[in-house]
């Protein structure tokens, strides 16, 4: 290769290893990385098809961009099993249930019966 696309999100560090393991080999190849690649924020389909485009030297115009969205139901975060906020949420849900309204009456709360 003449040139390689180091496509990692955060921090460079593959980008690094691998620029140093090209240095001890000798290894004539232009490198390449957070140059092209953001350094912070998700990789979005979009986003690299910019920097492919750019990497590559293609005219955007000309690449077809089709990026469908899979079809994912709505659904509220859950909590992780070790938060500490699931026993302040669990209480909450007891305090609504022992004074004889439903989860479903105080709309704030409704969530709790998906992430408990």
């Amino acid at each position: 290769m003449e040139k390689v696309l180091i496509v990692e999100e955060l921090d460079p560090y593959i980008e690094e290893q691998v620029r140093i393991i090209a240095n001890m080999e000798g290894l004539k190849v232009e490198i390449h990385g957070k140059d092209y690649i953001p350094e912070v924020g998700e990789l979005t389909p979009t986003i690299l098809y910019n920097v492919f485009a750019k990497f590559l030297g293609l005219d955007i115009s000309t690449v077809e961009h089709k990026v469908e969205s899979p079809k994912v139901p709505k659904r509220p975060p859950p909590l992780c099993p070790g938060s500490p906020h699931r026993a302040s949420y669990y209480a909450i849900k007891r305090a609504i249930s022992t004074s004889k309204l439903k989860v479903s009456q105080v709309p704030i709360w409704g969530i709790l019966d998906v992430m408990l």
